[in-house]
């Protein structure tokens, strides 16, 4: 935020509409499938990027809007995701906040993802969603695992309101669904989606964004030169050329 002070004493603020997060991250004593790995796309092998990052610190991965269902988050925050179940996704006004009204009892709703489509995944991950509070206890919460390219590849699914699951081989990417099972009305504020802990809804969404790697750092490690040391830097993208 900057501040600027008039000479009559009033005084203006002015806040940067976009203020891209940054992630600056290191490993000592990195084996070397690993430093290959972050090697690739730390110069850019294969594509120019950006990259897909998810942070186990995220509380939730949602974005924010898109968490608490406010009119700041856009309708394509969610989608239908049931081919035979039939609903609509729609603002409420005297809520403020967005709903799901599935109109029968498989209508299902899912929570559209990162810049690159789907929430990026690889196998064992362990990854836990919370249906929102408002959807009835007997809910079906699901995990559609994807390849990276986004074909289907399992589902693993529970009843009740959180869903904790460990992701099978041949993953690249999952989409969250959840069915309510009953006719109705409900609110989709408060879900929450979290990688290595269990998701708790109502917990404010910090996003997945895309980031861009701006520094790299590679040493070797102490000892016989068989492990590494990497630095990363990275700044959240906003928006792509090139």
């Amino acid at each position: 935020m900057s501040e600027f002070r008039a000479l009559g004493g009033s005084v203006t603020t002015w806040v940067a509409p976009v203020k891209p997060r940054r992630l600056v991250l290191s490993w000592s004593a990195m084996e070397g499938d690993d430093v290959a790995h972050l090697d690739r796309l730390a110069r850019r092998i294969g594509g120019n990027g950006p990259i897909a990052v998810l942070d186990p610190l995220a509380a939730n991965l949602f974005k924010p809007a898109q968490a608490d269902a406010t009119t700041d988050a856009l309708i394509t925050a969610w989608f239908l995701a049931s081919a035979a179940g039939t609903g609509s996704v729609a603002f409420d006004p005297g809520a403020l906040v967005f709903t799901f009204k599935p109109t029968t009892a498989d209508g299902s709703v899912g929570w559209a993802g990162t810049v690159f489509g789907n929430y990026p995944a690889a196998p064992g991950m362990r990854v836990s969603l919370a249906a929102p509070p408002a959807f009835p206890a007997t809910s079906a919460v699901k995990i559609d695992w994807k390849t990276k390219s986004g074909t289907y590849v399992a589902t693993s699914s529970a009843v009740g309101r959180v869903l904790n699951a460990v992701a099978p081989a041949g993953v690249g990417s999952f989409t969250p669904v959840v069915v309510p099972g009953a006719v109705g009305t409900y609110s989709l504020a408060g879900a929450c989606l979290a990688v290595d802990s269990t998701a708790v809804a109502g917990r404010p969404g910090e996003g997945c964004p895309a980031y861009s790697i701006t520094d790299y750092t590679h040493a070797a490690t102490p000892g016989n030169g068989a492990y590494r040391d990497i630095g990363l830097t990275l700044v959240e993208v906003t928006g792509a050329a090139g």
